[in-house]
């Protein structure tokens, strides 16, 4: 029988009910152990789904093709190859985790081992892949870098510690204010 949350597993197949309000939790056939269940809408929020269905939709009202569901289908092919952010505003590139992700790989794949050169050039190549990508997002990862190694990072270096850094940008960006506004010591361990 379904449990109290609404959910319930038995053999292979999974029922659950629409609710929105509280999540419900199943029992796995065999284990015991509870399977939380998440609301319907809170399970769309984790997936992030909304902001491709938006995006979906603006690109076939801008579009309106003869064939739409042609449209969504390569739309979505296209996001799980990962190749949905090139040449998005980034606004878009920022929006969810899985953006994030797959602009930062793109960036490592585009940005040859051994090239040469430096920040200059890493703001060039990542403004090619995204117009109004802010240069402030890469002027931090090299400040990070020169305080972690005493070097001015290569372009290779950039390259390689970029997918991580623009994926947890926002919480290093905050860390970065925190420690900037911490009071100094004196060295004695007093503030």
């Amino acid at each position: 029988g379904a449990d109290s949350g609404g959910g319930r597993i038995s053999g292979s197949t999974t029922t659950t009910t629409t609710s929105t309000t509280s999540a419900a939790s199943a029992t796995v056939a065999g284990v015991g152990s509870p399977v939380p269940i998440l609301p319907d809408l809170d399970y769309l929020e984790r997936i992030d789904l909304r902001a491709y269905l938006q995006d979906v939709v603006a690109l076939l009202l801008n579009r309106r093709p003869r064939h739409p569901l042609e449209l969504i289908a390569e739309y979505f092919r296209t996001v799980a190859a990962g190749r949905h952010v090139v040449m998005r505003e980034f606004q878009f590139v920022q929006r969810t985790e899985y953006n994030r992700a797959c602009f930062g790989c793109l960036v490592k794949e585009t940005l040859s081992e051994g090239d040469p050169g430096g920040l200059p050039e890493m703001v060039q190549e990542v403004s090619l892949l995204c117009p109004d990508f802010p240069k402030g997002v890469l002027e931090l990862l090299s400040l990070t870098l020169l305080r972690a190694s005493g070097q001015t990072p290569s372009l290779s270096v950039l390259a390689q510690a970029f997918p991580v850094h623009f994926l947890f940008y926002e919480f290093l960006r905050d860390v970065q204010l925190v420690f900037a506004s911490a009071p100094r010591g004196n060295g004695s361990g007093e503030m």
